[in-house]
């Protein structure tokens, strides 16, 4: 089978686009999958790296842009459009995953123009705009959560779960191992990083002096915040493993106690199927405030506590970290509601769902 796998832009997006692809390879050694996507997104470093091929268009996003930005984007649409019509017409698909970010509506509507099935993920609790509009010409819309298929009335809407990495599906099915000694606290805002969550941790070390000794953090900075991380952690005497951003996600999640995280679909699937409890920070100019409800269904099921981005202090930090050391069968709990509503077989599912439609 032949696949394209179209967006990015964001981890967010790309991350489960790859994960597909990967159980498209295990399913069949024979399969080919070549993503489309924009070189200025996140796609043109890691989808090489990953090893597949990638093919690229001229786009740029609308939403939230000013004027001059808009005008600009929608001068480039006619030729994203004819540059997604040549990669197709190339390439020979079977089918067209839209994973979202703007990169993937021009090649899914042009999938569509060229009679090729077309089939969308939404990542989120409620979709962006690229996904709503592509909803409507696809064959098949998979959701991670639920809740999400009310936002395509009449449709043929899939719960499936959101795509997890190959190597966190391994790590998060292995028995978890005994720990002792240090607490291990695991924080990332995102593939950008998020300068709250990193300024939050920054300013709870003093708070956390007289137990230092029995805490180690792995901390995902984004590239702006990085040097500004590194400095507190070493003025402070903290032990940390600072990273602007962190490869082995599956490592990091295994060897942590408690998480850290805004609340992106795909990270809360990565958490969710690893089974760690975690402290969630939704993103506050996220589309229809998508990400404080992806939060809400994990807090539902009692895998997480969420709090508002706006109300994220030092004191808070210290505070949660404290209390959770101190009742570690809470934490234990905490992590089992969290494993339980993890879906580590959602690529699998796809994979199926598509053979079926070609």
């Amino acid at each position: 089978m032949r696949v394209v796998i179209a967006g990015g832009g964001t981890g967010g997006h790309l991350f489960p686009g790859i994960a597909m692809a990967h159980q498209f390879k295990e399913d069949n050694p024979s399969n080919e999958v070549l993503f489309i996507g924009t070189e200025k997104g996140i796609e043109s470093r890691a989808v090489p790296r990953e090893g597949f091929p990638i093919a690229y268009i001229d786009i740029s996003g609308i939403k939230g842009k000013p004027w001059g930005k808009v005008m600009v984007s929608i001068i480039k649409l006619p030729l994203s459009l004819l540059q997604s019509i040549r990669h197709l017409i190339r390439f020979r698909p079977e089918i067209v995953i839209g994973v979202g970010g703007y990169s993937s509506g021009p090649v899914c509507l042009s999938a569509f123009l060229l009679g090729i099935p077309v089939v969308i993920h939404e990542q989120n609790m409620f979709p962006g705009l690229t996904t709503s509009i592509l909803g409507k010409i696809a064959k098949v819309v998979l959701v991670s959560f639920a809740g999400t298929a009310k936002s395509f009335p009449g449709r043929d809407v899939r719960y499936v779960g959101n795509p997890i990495r190959r190597d966190i599906r391994i790590k998060g099915g292995e028995k978890s191992k005994e720990k002792n000694g240090t607490f291990t606290i695991f924080v990332f805002g995102g593939s950008q990083g998020a300068h709250t969550i990193n300024k939050g941790v920054a300013e709870s070390f003093p708070l956390l002096e007289e137990i230092k000794e029995r805490l180690s953090f792995i901390h995902q900075t984004g590239e702006k915040d990085f040097s500004y991380i590194k400095t507190a952690y070493e003025k402070n005497g903290f032990s940390g493993e600072v990273s602007p951003f962190i490869d082995d996600m599956a490592d990091a999640y295994s060897r942590a106690d408690l998480v850290i995280s805004r609340s992106g679909g795909s990270a809360l699937a990565e958490i969710t199927a690893m089974g760690k409890p975690s402290i969630l920070i939704p993103f506050p100019h996220a589309t229809e405030n998508h990400q404080y409800y992806n939060a809400l269904e994990i807090e539902k099921g009692g895998g997480a506590r969420i709090v508002m981005d706006s109300d994220l202090s030092g004191e808070f930090i210290a505070y949660t970290i404290k209390e959770f050391m101190a009742d570690r069968k809470g934490l234990l709990e905490m992590g089992a509601a969290s494993k339980r509503l993890g879906k580590p077989r959602a690529a699998e599912k796809i994979v199926e769902i598509c053979k079926g439609l070609v």
